[in-house]
């Protein structure tokens, strides 16, 4: 067993990044049958895991992956499966504007983040 007695797991499967094997999650008032991220962040919850540098970031994608990553099984950003990046880089345009931040093409020669300050 981990040596967190499991609590990490039980965290995966409350924000729906694994089947729940047992028991119910109940979530203001209401039981989940089957979570899913983009449900549960639409619900309030989110996840945020112990290592974020080795677990929650994707380094060597570019910084709108690691923005949407979290909801791509969310039909306004995916449809039968496959991701539409147009409707990617729609859905993190507010949020970049609203942090300052600003997208730039990736290069070849580039090895900075996707992401500056602009």
């Amino acid at each position: 067993m981990p040596a967190d007695g499991g609590l990490e797991a039980e965290r995966f499967a409350v924000f729906g990044l694994e089947r729940v094997t047992s028991g119910e999650i109940e979530l203001h008032g209401a039981v989940v049958r089957a979570p899913v991220p983009h449900s549960m962040l639409r619900a309030g919850l989110c996840y945020y895991p112990a290592d974020r540098g080795a677990e929650g970031l994707a380094l060597g994608r570019p910084g709108r992956e690691n923005v949407t990553m979290a909801a791509l099984d969310d039909p306004r950003l995916s449809q039968g499966g496959l991701l539409k990046s147009w409707r990617e880089r729609r859905a993190i345009a507010a949020p970049l504007k609203t942090l300052g931040l600003r997208a730039r093409r990736r290069t070849p020669t580039n090895s900075g983040p996707p992401w500056r300050s602009g």
